[in-house]
């Protein structure tokens, strides 16, 4: 369903919407003086909501969450820096840095490099002894 109200002066309103004809999403609507009282019913979505992984890709990110989370941990013991101290480094919370030593934390590559700053490193000195990722599996094997 597109709907359009062309009407000066134009305002626009954002909003996540499902057409109810087409089933397609819309993020805008040009309105003015019509009254959102007259807009059909349109259920919210929700967008980019994290979908579950199956529970082999779960172990694997676990694995290299501890992973990276004991690398971090390692560097900054042998700078005697503190969680605090790191944190305000990386320009982080210090809470934040302890879930990702403990391997608690999925880090953005932006995170992984205000740490690998704060620290005084390169991202790949800091990322570079990561387990290696296992082999797919191919129907041959």
């Amino acid at each position: 369903m597109i709907f359009e109200f062309i009407v000066p002066p134009r305002i626009t309103l954002s909003v996540w919407l499902n057409c109810q004809v087409c089933q397609k999403q819309t993020d805008s609507l040009w309105i003015d003086r019509v009254s959102l009282a007259k807009l059909p019913a349109m259920d919210r979505v929700v967008v980019n909501k994290p979908q579950p992984l199956e529970a082999r890709f779960a172990q694997e990110r676990d694995r290299v969450q501890a992973a990276f989370g004991k690398r971090v941990r390692e560097f900054r013991t042998e700078q005697q820096l503190t969680l605090e101290m790191l944190a305000e480094k990386a320009d982080l919370h210090e809470n934040y840095v302890g879930a990702v030593e403990r391997g608690e934390r999925n880090l953005s590559l932006y995170n992984v490099w205000r740490l690998a700053g704060g620290l005084g490193l390169s991202v790949a000195e800091l990322v570079q002894d990561l387990p290696a990722r296992k082999a797919k599996r191919t129907a041959a094997s």
